[in-house]
């Protein structure tokens, strides 16, 4: 086995380990058992991978994409990263953060708001 292949082996363990974790054995070992090519212990150690890596990477990230896109860009950030560095691009991926609240309403709104429940009491 090349040293690439055995670089997205590791990778693809840590992964898969983390999202046990997260999600449980029973779906990460399901979704990533559906991909060709991989093969993988209980545990989530991947054994072997039989074809491009590369690819094999891409199947399984898809996999848990279907899941929660959010969810899985945050735990899944080493194998995007080496996915993206393999692409020849050399910023690492940005970490993904929660949306900002909404802001407050104003207090003109929350006066005009007020307004017109009163007069909706009135009727």
């Amino acid at each position: 086995m090349n040293n690439a292949a055995t670089d997205y082996q590791k990778v693809l363990t840590e992964v898969l380990q983390k999202q046990i974790i997260i999600l449980g054995p029973a779906i990460t070992l399901t979704k990533a058992r559906n991909v060709p090519g991989i093969n993988i212990d209980n545990t989530g150690r991947v054994i072997s991978l039989e074809g491009d890596g590369h690819a094999i990477s891409v199947k399984v990230l898809e996999q848990f994409r279907e899941l929660s896109p959010l969810l899985v860009k945050k735990t899944m950030a080493p194998l995007l990263n080496a996915i993206l560095y393999s692409q020849g691009q050399k910023a690492p991926l940005p970490t993904p953060t929660a949306p900002a609240p909404s802001p407050a309403p104003s207090d003109n709104n929350h006066a005009q708001q007020k307004h017109e429940e009163q007069s909706h009491q009135t009727v």
